[in-house]
């Protein structure tokens, strides 16, 4: 089996770290991790949605390799295609009688690989959708993130809020926003984690493995070594000098329970009642709670 033939894909839930894992990876001489390319996502403008209309037409790979370049969805998207050989492209599907949208999202990832022999993306697709990349890739590696969902909430209320701190009605925005951000978190979290279990228990833990945001800060070297022995590459050549971003929503270290000094008392009672079990679970602690135990 070929190198190309294994592709990495990180998947999870927004504010898990993904950047850290992406820049880990592409230290590596022999990988290269393309950036989010919104391929297919339930509510946002993506290219598989695009594409299934495109190809009921029967385009030739020349005419597809015009249609995606012509797409415009995020800078990653325009960033990563920016980088497409247009021969190199077509190659790759030429002989495939019925091209599919994965046939051309393979193309893709494989031919702006930048010459690396071991390819994948960032969150290529919403993470309700692994399991399409786990039937089509059947040596594909998922490396799937989490994180204590009240930090992620503290991490996307940052992110979010900021887009109109300088608006006049900004308070009232953001007291309206905390709830109803706060209980799609809690769904988006739990619902990753049943996804999870459901993949690993279908297609092994081999394939899929799951990694902890706190870990980042406990650990980042060993979190390097339980990533290189994942997917089969040298740890060695992974570098955490190379890395720039680890929460774009906070400066200084990759630390956990920040929740703890920004979510309010009401927030606190809300993730223990509604996800508290599962939190409990997975080791996330109480306020106050030694998380050494």
């Amino acid at each position: 089996m070929k190198a190309e033939d294994k592709p990495i894909f990180i998947l999870g839930i927004s504010r898990t770290g993904s950047k850290f894992y992406m820049q880990a990876l592409n230290s590596h001489p022999d990988v290269f991790i393309a950036p989010e390319m919104v391929f297919q996502h339930p509510v946002k403008a993506c290219l598989l949605r695009d594409l299934k209309l495109f190809l009921s037409k029967n385009p030739d790979p020349y005419e597809i390799f015009d249609f995606v370049k012509s797409r415009n969805y995020k800078d990653t998207y325009t960033e990563t295609v920016s980088r497409l050989d247009k021969e190199g492209f077509v190659g790759r599907l030429r002989g495939i009688e019925h091209i599919t949208q994965l046939d051309v999202f393979h193309a893709i990832i494989q031919n702006s690989s930048l010459g690396r022999s071991r390819v994948g993306a960032k969150f290529p697709v919403h993470y309700s959708y692994g399991e399409q990349l786990l039937r089509y890739f059947p040596d594909c590696k998922i490396v799937y993130l989490t994180r204590d969902p009240r930090d992620i909430y503290c991490s996307d209320l940052v992110m979010k809020t900021r887009r109109f701190k300088a608006a006049r009605w900004s308070g009232i925005i953001e007291f309206f926003l905390s709830p109803v951000l706060a209980l799609y978190t809690i769904y988006k979290w739990k619902k990753s984690l049943t996804f999870f279990d459901t993949w690993e228990a279908e297609f092994g833990s081999s394939r899929i493995k799951l990694f902890m945001f706190e870990d980042i800060g406990a650990d980042a070297d060993k979190v390097l070594t339980s990533l290189a022995d994942f997917l089969g590459i040298d740890c060695s050549s992974l570098s955490l000098e190379k890395i720039r971003i680890v929460d774009s929503s906070f400066s200084g270290s990759p630390g956990g329970r920040r929740w703890e000094s920004r979510l309010s008392p009401m927030g606190r009672i809300l993730f223990e009642i509604l996800a508290g079990r599962r939190m409990a679970s997975m080791g996330y602690r109480r306020r106050g709670e030694d998380v050494s135990k």
